[in-house]
């Protein structure tokens, strides 16, 4: 599958709740979807049961609805559950320029703090021979919002012309979509390749991801934003600066080391 008929595939894929935003982080422009907390401010300063962008007014800042019942789920912790989605073509420039066409063959890919499944669905269409794809949100609104987007995957895949993007594209069987708590979950157990939109984690949020994280076999890759990860068993392959929703931010790029 080539890269035009997988971006056309990712654009039919998220038109039916935020087009405008998915052009734009495929882009590199700074439309902005996030949850209201310490990072940005709802711009109509009001809570909403939905994560849903008004097309006809992109360009303003949107808080995604971050309910009461997700706020008491989090205890609170507003800051690091902002919902902000990078750049796919950064994403998956910087994980083909650090992993051979071989090494991603059967490969797992892991997004911690998936939101809608942007990078999820991304990974599953850009990185070829991969074995999976897994999204972790603990935010129920979100963790549904990529449950309808894979059952849409699955109703154009299988209603695909045979001329079409559709026609290829890879199996959303290879998806998996988890609304669970990163803590908990088993990510780092399957793990090869793990991108975490850090940008606003806490500190105690980036310790508990990285204790975790140094359990994954040896040449994993562990991509973070904001935050570099610590301890001397992670060689820094890249640092860099790219495009999200929210503006520009720092990538962090590493692989785990034997002990």
């Amino acid at each position: 599958m080539d890269l035009a008929d997988s971006m056309i595939v990712f654009a039919e894929l998220y038109a039916g709740i935020d087009t405008e935003m998915c052009r734009a982080c495929a882009l590199g422009d700074t439309i902005r979807l996030q949850h209201m907390g310490d990072f940005q401010r709802c711009s109509k300063g009001e809570e909403t049961q939905n994560a849903t962008l008004d097309t006809t007014t992109a360009g303003e800042d949107y808080g995604d609805g971050y309910s009461k019942d997700e706020h008491e789920t989090t205890r609170g912790e507003f800051r690091s559950f902002t919902f902000g989605t990078p750049s796919i073509f950064a994403v998956f420039r910087l994980i083909k320029k650090h992993c051979s066409a071989d090494s991603l063959q059967g490969a797992t890919f892991v997004d911690i703090g998936s939101g809608a499944g942007h990078v999820v669905f991304g990974a599953l269409l850009m990185l070829p021979g991969i074995a999976k794809s897994v999204g972790v949100e603990l935010l129920p609104s979100l963790h549904s919002l990529a449950s309808k987007r894979q059952t849409h995957y699955m109703e154009c895949r299988n209603a695909a012309l045979p001329d079409s993007a559709w026609a290829c594209a890879p199996s959303p069987e290879l998806v998996e979509l988890r609304n669970t708590d990163l803590r908990t979950d088993p990510w780092w157990k399957e793990a090869h390749i793990v991108m975490a939109v850090s940008t606003c984690f806490t500190e105690q949020l980036m310790v508990d991801l990285e204790a975790l994280a140094l359990m994954m076999e040896p040449g994993t890759m562990v991509i973070t934003l904001r935050h570099q990860l610590k301890d001397k068993r992670w060689e820094l392959l890249e640092t860099c600066t790219q495009i999200a929703s929210w503006g520009k931010t720092q990538f962090y790029v590493h692989k785990l080391s034997a002990a």
